[in-house]
């Protein structure tokens, strides 16, 4: 274009007006090709609030598959359940990727809008994925409806400092054999409890404690009538929350509150329930100086999952392909693998890339050199169980949940048979047209 414009510049007048004219009309075809190439990218659309997941992941799918584009279009986690319900009902335009995070999946998996990922052009194989995955991604008529974008395996954190100070060791294997059982965890937290005036506990709040016992619990909400079995479900979590409290294993703050979260850095607790995830935004953010005071085991319940989001495509999509084209190159291609975990910390349910250990191993120094990936991916990851399907109820009992958790220790006197029937009472009255037990 330069060239042209040089040359037009050196002709006489009318000679330099024709010629400028020709360089106007060469413009206007560039610009025409231009939007003719922009037209030309497909564009796939997706609502969503994590923008630690999408802007990194983003960046990396469209650079290795030009032509593509990912819209992302910001949605808070406390809107997207109505946004998406009242699109849908509407007749408004969903987006073409659709996402389910762990909390949210019981009313989005109500709704009749997913594509079935193992039907065609999708075939995705249950075998492929790890167990626990698939079951927290299926529907009640068996329906594989998302992927994970990175597995949740959990197990306990623990503060090497006081645990050395109370315990006399900080030794992962030491302090699995002291803590087998939960009545270990009684007689802890009572020793603890008197070596410190009553001023260490165990776990700084109810709700990551009550948190815990319901995510690492197996048993389904539904019972075999179709009932929601609140009860045959909660009894034994409540019975064992509340001697746990009782023997002063649980300080009263609330989870998840910036009082909680500063105990991270703090001396006064010993033990944290945490998933992956939680190593970054729970210890990692809240006890910046902690580096080397961390270690992780595996507590009595075994490794469970806690959280977690799926990404589906949504029946309406007119870019199926392509949405599957990003959710297969995130969650099963080796570039997006790479970029997931390197970029995000994400790591993937397809079993396949857990074969080689070098995926996986995580010398982490905020935790003195211990392999955090080895407990996690290999000890825990393949070992996890849920229950066999996601409930239309979850999401209800889960905030009971930590209701259930604030009235523990708002008033200590609470029995669980009174917690128990306080959330009975609680679930009910949100679930009028359900059988509650």
């Amino acid at each position: 274009m330069k060239k042209k414009k040089l040359l037009c510049l050196g002709l006489t007048a009318m000679l330099a007006v024709s010629s400028l004219a020709g360089c106007g009309s060469s413009e206007s075809k560039t610009t025409e090709s231009q939007k003719k190439e922009e037209s030309d990218t497909v564009k796939i659309t997706y609502w969503g609030w994590d923008n630690n997941f999408t802007e990194p992941m983003k960046e990396a799918f469209e650079k290795a598959n030009p032509g593509y584009e990912l819209e992302v279009t910001a949605v808070a986690y406390s809107d997207y359940v109505s946004k998406i319900q009242q699109s849908a009902a509407s007749g408004a335009e969903l987006p073409d990727i659709l996402i389910g995070e762990s909390n949210l999946r019981g009313p989005l998996f109500q709704m009749d809008i997913w594509e079935d990922l193992s039907q065609e052009p999708y075939h995705v194989k249950k075998e492929d994925y790890f167990d626990y995955s698939i079951n927290k991604s299926m529907n009640e008529k068996g329906e594989i409806l998302g992927i994970e974008q990175s597995v949740s395996p959990s197990a306990m954190a623990y503060k090497r400092s006081v645990a050395a100070e109370y315990f006399g060791t900080d030794d992962r294997a030491e302090l699995e054999q002291k803590l087998a059982t939960m009545e270990d965890y009684e007689a802890a937290a009572k020793e603890v409890q008197e070596k410190s005036d009553g001023k260490v506990f165990l776990f700084n709040s109810a709700g990551s404690v009550l948190g815990w016992l319901y995510t690492s619990d197996t048993k389904s909400l539904v019972s075999d009538d179709g009932s929601l079995d609140f009860t045959g479900k909660m009894k034994p979590l409540l019975e064992t929350a509340c001697k746990l409290r009782d023997a002063g294993a649980i300080d009263n703050f609330t989870a998840d509150t910036p009082q909680a979260n500063a105990a991270y850095a703090g001396e006064n607790h010993i033990l944290y329930p945490c998933p992956n995830w939680g190593i970054s935004n729970g210890i990692k953010a809240n006890d910046p100086d902690g580096s080397g005071n961390w270690g992780m085991m595996i507590p009595p319940t075994g490794g469970y999952s806690n959280g977690g989001t799926i990404m589906g495509i949504s029946k309406s999509s007119k870019n199926k392909e392509a949405a599957w084209k990003f959710i297969d190159w995130c969650t099963n291609s080796d570039e997006g693998v790479k970029a997931a975990k390197e970029q995000v910390s994400y790591y993937v349910p397809a079993k396949k890339y857990y074969e080689d250990n070098s995926y996986t191993t995580d010398k982490d120094t905020y935790f003195k050199g211990q392999d955090i990936g080895e407990l996690l991916y290999q000890e825990v990851l393949p070992n996890i169980e849920v229950p066999s399907v996601v409930t239309p109820y979850d999401s209800v009992v889960q905030s009971e949940v930590m209701l259930l958790a604030q009235a523990m220790m708002a008033d200590k006197s609470m029995t669980w048979d009174q917690l128990l029937e306080k959330g009975l009472a609680d679930v009910q009255s949100k679930l009028p047209d359900v059988t509650v037990k």
